[in-house]
C-alpha cells in the first residue's frame, strides 16, 4: 500500500510524507519540529518511522525544522551538493547530512527518490519524484520560477503529482509588495504562477496524472477558490481529481 499527504504548504512552511510498505520519507522540513510530528499524528504515523528526509533547497520554508527535527529523528537528510553546503553553513552537523548529484536517485527501503534540477534563485534546488514498490509514481515540484525540461520530466507519467500554483498573476502585479520581490517572484527562477501551473495540468493527464495537488500557495496573491477553478478548468473533462494543499491541515495526495 502506498499513502501520501501534504502535512503543510505554503510560504509559512512545507513538508510532504509519503509511505510505501514498510519505508516512509518526508520531502522538506518546514515550518517546526512539533507541526511536522502533529501532522505525521494526524495519518497514524511518527518520526520514529521515518526511513530518510529529503529537501528541495536551503530556504527556510523548506528547512527551518530541521535543528530541532535532527534531535528527535536518528537517521539522515538526503539533499544536492550545493544544499549541503548551505545547510552547513546555516549550522547543520554535516555528519547527518547525506548529498547527492542533481539527477541521480537514492533507493530507500521500498522507494526509489529521482531528483531533478530545479530553476529557482538559490543554487542546488531539485524536485523529487518517489517511485514506489507496488509500482505509485509520485512527483513533488515546487518552488519552479517555469517548466523546465527537467521538472516536466520529474512530473510527466506520475500517478499524483503536488505542483506549485503560487500566485495569481493580477493579484502580485496589483497587490502590496515592493517591485523587487514582485519581480523575483514573476522570475524564471521565482514561483510558478497559477497560470503557468494550468497550462502545464493537461500535458500532465495526457501522461496518465490523475490526481493533482495544488502547492506554495501565497497568503497575499492568491486564495483556493482561485487556484482551484484555474486548474479545473484547464482539466474540464478529464476525469482528474484536484486538491489545493493546505497551510496548516494535512491534506491526501494519494492513497492505494
Amino acid at each position: 500500500m502506498t499513502e501520501a499527504y501534504s502535512l503543510f504548504s505554503g510560504s509559512s512552511g512545507n513538508s510532504y510524507f509519503i509511505k510505501s510498505g514498510n519505508t516512509s520519507i518526508l520531502i522538506d522540513a518546514g515550518r517546526s519540529a512539533s507541526s511536522i510530528t502533529k501532522g505525521m499524528r494526524a495519518v497514524g504515523s511518527d518520526l520514529s518511522d521515518i526511513s530518510a528526509i529529503f529537501i528541495t533547497h536551503a530556504h527556510s520554508d523548506h528547512t527551518s525544522a530541521l535543528p530541532v527535527l535532527l534531535k528527535k529523528y536518528v537517521g539522515y537528510v538526503y539533499c544536492s551538493f550545493d544544499t549541503f553546503h548551505h545547510l552547513t553553513e546555516g549550522g547543520i552537523d554535516p555528519a547527518r547530512l547525506l548529498h547527492f548529484d542533481a539527477g541521480s536517485s537514492v533507493m530507500i527501503g521500498e522507494i526509489e527518490v529521482k531528483s531533478y534540477p530545479t530553476p529557482h534563485d538559490i543554487s542546488g534546488s531539485v524536485c523529487y519524484r518517489a517511485v514506489c514498490g507496488d509500482g505509485t509514481n509520485i512527483a513533488v515540484a515546487t518552488d519552479i520560477g517555469y517548466v523546465s525540461d527537467e521538472v516536466f520530466d520529474c512530473l510527466y507519467g506520475a500517478d499524483a503529482a503536488v505542483v506549485e500554483s503560487n500566485h495569481d498573476v493580477a493579484m502580485l502585479k496589483n497587490g502590496p509588495y515592493p517591485q523587487f520581490l514582485k519581480s523575483r517572484i514573476l522570475s524564471d527562477h521565482g514561483h510558478l504562477s497559477n497560470d503557468g501551473c494550468s497550462r502545464l495540468l493537461p500535458r500532465l493527464a495526457m501522461g496518465g496524472t490523475t490526481t493533482f495537488v495544488l502547492a506554495h500557495l501565497s497568503m497575499e496573491n492568491n486564495d483556493i477558490t482561485t487556484v482551484k477553478r484555474c486548474a479545473e478548468r484547464a482539466l474540464e473533462g478529464s476525469g482528474c481529481i484536484v486538491r489545493v494543499a493546505l497551510r496548516s491541515e494535512v491534506v491526501e495526495i494519494c492513497k492505494k
